[in-house]
């Protein structure tokens, strides 16, 4: 149960991150995040049009999520 007890907490420090998104830079999450022992950090490419960036979350020093995302936006022509 703990194990998935702390998955949990993972995508709830997660969800806090990106709600810290910036205007200036609206990919996923700010370029790095704390609170308490966990902490947050993004490294983006590109503009709004075409992105890609690698975000990871650290728990008390240690790498317990990382991922890489890419997105930019779909205009209909």
């Amino acid at each position: 149960h703990r194990e998935i007890d702390f998955v949990e907490e993972v995508f709830a420090f997660l969800k806090k991150a990106l709600k810290a998104v910036s205007v200036k830079m609206p990919f996923r999450g700010p370029k790095t995040f704390r609170d308490g022992k966990w902490r947050y950090v993004n490294n983006v490419e590109g503009n709004i049009k075409r992105f890609i960036g690698h975000e990871k979350i650290f728990f008390d020093g240690t790498l317990v999520f990382s991922q890489d995302y890419i997105g930019g936006l779909v205009l209909d022509k």
